[in-house]
């Protein structure tokens, strides 16, 4: 991902060679000014490549890079100047010194598609209507007595919430609640009865779009990073799907607002829709309340009122879990006061009485605030600060995230959750401490805390008074997951336990059976003709398997090129041999290339025969095929962009290559079909088969429903050759360098093979049986090495729960068998390499213990390991049989690299460089 991306870095720039110029005459026009300082940019993109190759949020990479330039600095993405600020200093002074100068927002090109000349209070332009709107959210829908009038909807939507989890404990003591869903659907409801009340026929509809629009909530968008270019917002997907969400969302309201005109009771309590259409009424002509304007009130409401709220409790429980001393004091003041008032429930009047609760709320804000980089300002006319000048329209972020973890603020433990720092210290959250700013400050401070805050406290205390909580698993608290997600465009679910392994590829084996077919692998394979690995799962993929299993890849199948890899073998060892009676006593070879080359050959000579003359060509076309198989590119990132596709240049490559594999397979299938129709001829077809012969008569055999194409046949045979030859050479490769790395296993399984094959001149698979301890290398090396450390990706066919989570429909998920196979709960010294573990330990990687899974598990197990495991086996013997092996002179054991590099498989990055001493004689050919 990093190379694809560095390159559209670096390539971007000589698209647009005639914008250099007039970036050079701009610069030259602000040479003039003092400008704050700035890490180094790019021409035309700025320093987006500082954020895009961080590897870390936003929030975060900001802070790193003020780390080295300052509390305030320049950046530039694209056409926008962002001023980023992230010290309490100088955030006073952009909220408080200079104010009113940055007292509006900017609007860029999709929020003005969102509003359309109507914002609500919170991107409103800062003038008199924005003060009409901030003093109707102020004294009329967010005001004390406002908030205190919704307290029986929140109490109701408390007790779902409580009897949801009590009702999940119930069921299964050891079953795992998922508290965000929880706490997400608790604010969503309670916020939307506020705002629209409880006898809305479509509350349920209401709330799903809102929450479906903020998913395309206008960010830095291509349209936004360049507004003067039209082809910009010509190129983006964002305008389209925003004006449909707007559309439906704007003609729903309508309906809502109908709705409560025409159902008002004069008893009835009002939600926030009825105070906005009494007001509506009562409004002069001056500063009317438009229905757009109300509108838009409705969606900020409810998108301020229930993420923040709703992040900031999860945020809370998974800091109270993961610190179990904090969780216990604050439990224990809860029941203590609310036992002190006699009651058995939390309601809003025991609050007060918390003192210990609200610092834990406290140090949550300060740690997590909701907005980590709070709503950007705009500078409305050049203004100085920090000594540096700010020029009018420049974009003004506050890092509230870097200033809550300053340590010149907060002290050397600022990353610590430590809610007893504000029993010594006086700071708030209210807007005038700029050490503590979750909300903002100044004239656009959120004017939402109370309403916020009335339920992050109510479900918080009740959550810690009704339940104890502890981790799933025997997971221990400094083992929590605390990631942060940064709003990353491809969404993936990563599971890294062999329980969650277990759930997605047994328990929800079906719902997780197909994969994920990025746009590059649909250039690479075709839309409609892909093979066994990424065929949608269903009959055609079913039929496409059993073809594999039963056909290609059965046992007698494989025993049947039993010569084939013993005459690849003995090439293998010819050439080591030759190593050895070379005139340097130091004679090294390069195992990683034979073992590669060894594995390639047998796997095509499997796959096309010994017979095709075009051969040595067909390998090498394969072989480069690998280098540029599809991953993490450009276009996979942003698969909605049709601009990563026009930049990126790996879909010219895998075209160019894919149109002459197809012709070079193309010719190998004549050949066959030539050849076998002139043996036929001649009554001499006693030929053995190779697999594309077997594919070949199967195609003709195939009936009309689930016919074999010679699409799938040609996607089949690339299939076979990157699963059947990449995987085993790795394993082998890994293999050679822990036995080199580990000299007492090494003897060992050297001792062995010699005494099982004692008397014989050469290892033949015959012999193979009787060497149960080389099976537990190969076994032990499965585990530290598995040839895909990440399995293929799967892809959620319909929301279901794992361990507890949702997980929608659609999301790729990933398992790491790598992580599994070295996870200390159920591997004893799980870094070592220890193939003895083994002989007590009946887990085996045939897809029954999920606790090692090196080739998956469930339908979508790899269908090759017979396939594979015969080149491993009787490779490994034979080079433990007829050889001893040293590392280079001077070299111990311990200093052998065993750096992994990412590629198809994880390969070791250095080549395995040793020094073969002959001590079986090799058969001459």
């Amino acid at each position: 991902m990093a190379t694809e991306l560095t390159e559209y870095l670096l390539l971007l720039p000589l698209l647009v060679v005639p914008l250099l110029y007039l970036a050079a005459s701009s610069s030259r026009r602000s040479g003039r000014l003092r400008l704050p300082p700035g890490p180094w940019a790019l021409p035309v993109i700025g320093h987006l490549h500082h954020l895009a190759l961080a590897g870390a949020p936003t929030h975060r990479a900001m802070r790193d890079m003020a780390r080295r330039h300052g509390p305030l600095m320049l950046l530039r993405f694209c056409e926008l100047p962002v001023v980023v600020a992230s010290s309490p200093d100088a955030a006073r002074e952009i909220m408080r010194t200079h104010d009113v100068a940055f007292a509006s927002r900017p609007i860029g090109p999709m929020l003005r598609l969102v509003f359309q000349g109507a914002e609500g209070v919170i991107f409103a332009p800062y003038g008199d209507g924005w003060r009409q709107l901030r003093k109707i959210c102020t004294v009329e829908l967010l005001s004390h007595r406002r908030v205190h009038s919704f307290r029986p909807v929140r109490a109701d939507e408390l007790g779902r919430l409580l009897r949801a989890v009590a009702d999940q404990a119930a069921s299964s003591s050891s079953s795992p609640v998922n508290l965000t869903g929880m706490i997400s659907a608790f604010v969503a409801d309670s916020t939307v009865r506020a705002i629209i009340g409880s006898r809305s026929r479509h509350r349920d509809t209401f709330l799903r779009l809102v929450e479906d629009g903020l998913k395309i909530m206008p960010g830095m968008s291509l349209p936004d990073l360049f507004p003067s270019s039209r082809l910009a917002m010509l190129l983006s997907r964002v305008p389209a799907k925003i004006e449909r969400r707007r559309r439906g969302m704007m003609g729903f309201i309508d309906t809502i607002i109908q709705e409560h005109q025409e159902s008002r009771a004069a008893a009835e309590d009002e939600d926030l829709l009825d105070v906005l259409l009494r007001l509506q009424k009562d409004m002069d002509s001056q500063y009317p309340l438009t229905t757009m304007n109300i509108k838009s009130i409705l969606i900020d409401m409810f998108g301020a009122g229930s993420e923040t709220s709703a992040t900031t409790l999860q945020w809370a429980m998974a800091e109270l879990m993961r610190n179990p001393a904090v969780m216990r004091r604050a439990q224990d003041e809860v029941r203590r006061e609310l036992a002190v008032a006699g009651n058995d429930r939390v309601t809003e009047d025991t609050l007060p009485s918390l003192h210990y609760l609200r610092l834990v709320i406290k140090e949550t804000l300060r740690l997590h605030p909701p907005a980590p980089l709070l709503l950007p300002r705009e500078c409305g006319g050049a203004c100085k600060v920090f000594g540096y000048d700010v020029p009018a329209g420049t974009m003004v972020l506050v890092n509230a995230w870097a200033i809550g973890r300053d340590a010149a603020a907060w002290g050397v433990a600022a990353e610590e959750f430590s809610p007893e720092r504000f029993e010594r210290c006086e700071r708030d959250f209210r807007g005038a401490d700029f050490e503590l700013i979750p909300f903002g400050a100044g004239r656009r401070i959120c004017p939402g805390m109370a309403f916020g805050l009335a339920h992050v406290e109510l479900a918080l205390a009740a959550l810690l008074f009704h339940f104890d909580w502890r981790l799933p698993g025997g997971m221990a608290a400094g083992e929590m997951d605390m990631t942060e997600a940064a709003g990353i465009t491809v969404q993936a679910v990563v599971a890294s336990s062999p329980d969650a392994a277990r759930e997605i590829m047994r328990t929800h084996d079906a719902a997780f059976a197909s994969r994920p077919l990025s746009p590059m692998q649909q250039l690479a394979y075709g839309r409609d003709a892909e093979g066994v690995i990424f065929a949608p799962y269903g009959d055609g993929w079913r039929h496409l398997r059993k073809i594999c299993t039963a056909e290609l890849l059965s046992a007698r199948r494989v025993q049947s090129f039993r010569p084939v890899r013993e005459a690849e073998l003995g090439r293998l060892l010819r050439s080591v041999a030759e190593a050895t009676s070379s005139s340097s006593s130091a004679s090294l070879v390069n195992l990683t290339e034979l073992i590669s080359a060894f594995v390639a050959d047998s796997t095509v000579r499997a796959i096309i025969g010994s017979r095709f003359e075009h051969r040595d060509a067909y390998l090498r076309m394969l072989q480069d095929g690998l280098k540029i198989v599809p991953g993490m590119t450009l276009p996979d990132l942003f698969p909605s962009s049709r601009l990563a596709l026009f930049l990126s240049r790996v879909p010219g490559r895998i075209e160019h290559h894919r149109q002459g594999m197809q012709r070079f397979i193309d010719a190998i299938i004549v050949e066959h079909q030539e050849k076998r129709a002139a043996a036929a001829a001649n009554d001499d077809d006693d030929e053995d088969e190779d697999l594309l012969d077997v594919l070949l008569k199967l195609q003709k055999e195939m009936g009309s429903q689930h016919p074999l194409t010679t699409a799938n046949i040609k996607t089949v045979m690339l299939d076979m050759f990157g699963a059947g030859s990449e995987s085993s050479a790795t394993v082998l490769q890994w293999t050679m360098a822990e036995l080199m790395r580990n000299p007492r296993v090494m003897q060992k399984a050297q001792d062995e093979v010699r005494r099982a094959l004692a008397g014989h001149d050469q290892v033949t698979e015959p012999n193979l049986t009787n060497l149960p301890y080389l099976r537990l290398v190969i076994k032990e090396t499965l585990r530290l090495h598995p040839p895909a450390p990440l399995l293929l990706p799967r892809k959620c066919g319909s929301t279901c729960k794992i361990l507890g989570f949702d997980v929608p429909e659609g999301v790729m998920v990933i398992v790491n068998a790598w992580a599994i196979g070295r996870d200390p709960t159920y591997w004893d010294k799980p870094e070592e390499f220890v193939p003895e573990r083994f002989e007590h330990n009946g887990r085996d990687f045939k897809g029954m213990d999920f606790e090692f899974i090196p080739f998956g598990a469930g339908r979508r197990m790899c269908p090759g390991i017979t396939f594979g495991m015969a080149h491993v086996e009787l490779v490994l013997s034979a080079l433990l049989y007829h050889f001893d092996w040293e590392l280079p002179q001077g070299m111990a054991a311990k200093d052998l690299d065993m750096t992994e590099d990412f590629g198809v498989t994880t390969q070791r990055r250095s080549n395995l460089l040793v020094r073969p001493i002959h001590r079986v004689s090799v058969p001459v050919e």
